[in-house]
C-alpha cells in the first residue's frame, strides 16, 4: 500500500462538498430514495452477465450511454475518448445488482489529468470505485522504472467518505498500453478489489467507522472517461487528476473489452419502502424484492434455509428470507411460495430480516 498525499485530497474533496465530482464526473440518481418515494428500479434476474464489446457494433443492450456523448465499438471493444475540453463519456447498466462480482477488463488512457473509471453506485449515493490518472495521479517519477503504476480505489458511504476510504496501490504494469482485468467482489459482509484475480484490496463490513453505513444497496456498474485536469475544475481536483490536462495530445481513449458479472441476489426488480415489506410477484417469472431505505443487505437464519429455499420450476428471487411468526398472516405471500418453492412447513408470513 502506498501512503499518498492524494489520499488527503480526496478527504478534502469531499469535506467541500466535490465528491459526486470526484467520483465519477457525471451521475446524479434521478431520484434518492433516502428523500422520496422512488419507483421501482429493474434488476438482472440471472446468476450471470456477460458481454463481449468487440462483437457489438452500436449501443448494447441493457446500457445506457450518456447524452451527448459518444462511445464507439470496435474490435477494440467500447472505446472513451476525451477529444476536447468537455468530454466525459460514460455508459451503465440499465439494470441493478445487490452483491457479486464485477470484471471489466479494461485499458486505461493515456494523458495527464485523464481519469478512466469503473464505478459501483447506487441511488442514494453508495460506491466502490477503481479511478485511474493518465499520469497516476502526477507521482513521480513518471512514467514507473518497473512498469507498476499506482491506481485508486475509494468507497463512498451516502455520498460521505471516511478516513482511509480511498487508497491507492502499486498494481497494474503499463495499464495505458497492456489490458488488464480489474474486479471488485462486494457483499453484506466485505469488498474486495483485484487486478487480473490478485487481491490488492479488502475491506471488512466490521470495520466501518462509526458514523458511516457499509454500502449496501443496489448499485449500476459505470464505465467512462472525464477530464480531471480540466482547467475549468477547482484547483484541488486538477491536483488530485495529475495536473492539468496537455490538449496538444489529444485524443486521450480508454478500451473495455468485456465485462462478466457474477449476480449474488438475482431479482427482477429492487424498491425501496419505508419500512420492511413483503416479496411481491411481478409480471414474469421474477420477484420484486422490497427493501428497507437503508438500502440493508438481508439474512437468511440457517433453520429457515432448508424449508424455504427448495427447487423451483421458476426462477424465483434467490434472496435471503426470515420466518416471523409474530407478524399477521399474509395469505398471498403463502399461497405464493408454497405453489412455487414447495413449503415442508406451514409458513405464517414471509419477511425481509435486516442485519
Amino acid at each position: 500500500m502506498v501512503n499518498m498525499p492524494k489520499a488527503r485530497i480526496i478527504g478534502l474533496l469531499s469535506t467541500l462538498g466535490f465528491a459526486a465530482q470526484l467520483a465519477n464526473g457525471q451521475l446524479e440518481p434521478d431520484c434518492n430514495p433516502l428523500h422520496a418515494g422512488c419507483p421501482a428500479k429493474k434488476a438482472w434476474p440471472e446468476k450471470n452477465y456477460y458481454i463481449d464489446f468487440t462483437k457489438q457494433t452500436g449501443s448494447p443492450k441493457d446500457w445506457t450511454i450518456a447524452n451527448y456523448e459518444v462511445v464507439d465499438f470496435t474490435s477494440k471493444g467500447a472505446e472513451f475518448t476525451y477529444g476536447k475540453r468537455g468530454d466525459a463519456p460514460n455508459m451503465w447498466t440499465d439494470f441493478y445488482l445487490l452483491g457479486g462480482r464485477y470484471d471489466v477488463e479494461l485499458q486505461i488512457a493515456p494523458g495527464q489529468g485523464v481519469i478512466s473509471s469503473a464505478v459501483l453506485w447506487s441511488d442514494i449515493q453508495d460506491e466502490i470505485d477503481w479511478e485511474f490518472s493518465g499520469n497516476q495521479h502526477g507521482e513521480k517519477p513518471f512514467p514507473p522504472p518497473d512498469g507498476k503504476w499506482t491506481v485508486e480505489t475509494n468507497i463512498f458511504a451516502q455520498g460521505k467518505m471516511w478516513d482511509g476510504a480511498a487508497t491507492y496501490q502499486k498494481d497494474a504494469y503499463q495499464p495505458t498500453t497492456q489490458f488488464h482485468t480489474y474486479s471488485v467482489e462486494w457483499d453484506e459482509d466485505h469488498m474486495n478489489w483485484y487486478v487480473d484475480n490478485h487481491i490488492v484490496r479488502s475491506v471488512k463490513a466490521v470495520n466501518t467507522p462509526p458514523g458511516f453505513v457499509f454500502p449496501q444497496s443496489p448499485m449500476k456498474l459505470q464505465l467512462g472517461v472525464w477530464g480531471g485536469g480540466d482547467p475549468a475544475n477547482n484547483y484541488w481536483t486538477i491536483q488530485w487528476a495529475g495536473g492539468e490536462i496537455d490538449m496538444k495530445k489529444v485524443p486521450y481513449t480508454m478500451y473495455v473489452r468485456s465485462v462478466n458479472i457474477t449476480n449474488k441476489y438475482p431479482a427482477c426488480q429492487y424498491k425501496y419502502k419505508d419500512r420492511v415489506r413483503i416479496l411481491q410477484k411481478v409480471a414474469g417469472p421474477c420477484l420484486m424484492l422490497t427493501i428497507p431505505r437503508a438500502g440493508r443487505f438481508l439474512t437468511l437464519s440457517k433453520s429457515t434455509k432448508a424449508a424455504v429455499l427448495r427447487p423451483c420450476h421458476l426462477k424465483l428471487l434467490r434472496i435471503q428470507l426470515a420466518l416471523n411468526p409474530s407478524l399477521p398472516p399474509r395469505p398471498r405471500a403463502r399461497t405464493l411460495f408454497r405453489r412455487h418453492q414447495r413449503l415442508v412447513r406451514p409458513v405464517q408470513a414471509l419477511h425481509l430480516a435486516i442485519l
